[in-house]
């Protein structure tokens, strides 16, 4: 299967809490079709497969792979969290 596209999660340097355990979780929206990558209950990335787009707070790096092909990614904003609700 080819890579669809990537998005850039965080630096670990950046992060405070770094030597403490983390929760992760995926949560999916009830039609299957986005899903959102949440560290520590804090969302970091936003998959988009119907529309081919994927999302992160860094925005980096350009959109490559298969998901290229329909066009660039948008920048993150808080409210690509909602339809995940």
């Amino acid at each position: 299967m080819p890579i669809l596209d990537a998005v850039h999660i965080y630096n670990v340097a950046d992060l405070i809490d770094r030597h403490l355990e983390s929760d992760v979780e995926i949560h999916w929206s009830a039609d299957g079709l986005k899903a959102g990558l949440l560290i520590n209950e804090y969302l970091y990335a936003v998959l988009d497969f119907a529309a081919h787009k994927a999302y992160s707070r860094s925005n980096f790096p350009p959109v490559a792979g298969a998901w290229s092909i329909t066009g660039g990614r948008e920048s993150w904003h808080e409210r690509q969290a909602a339809p995940l609700r």
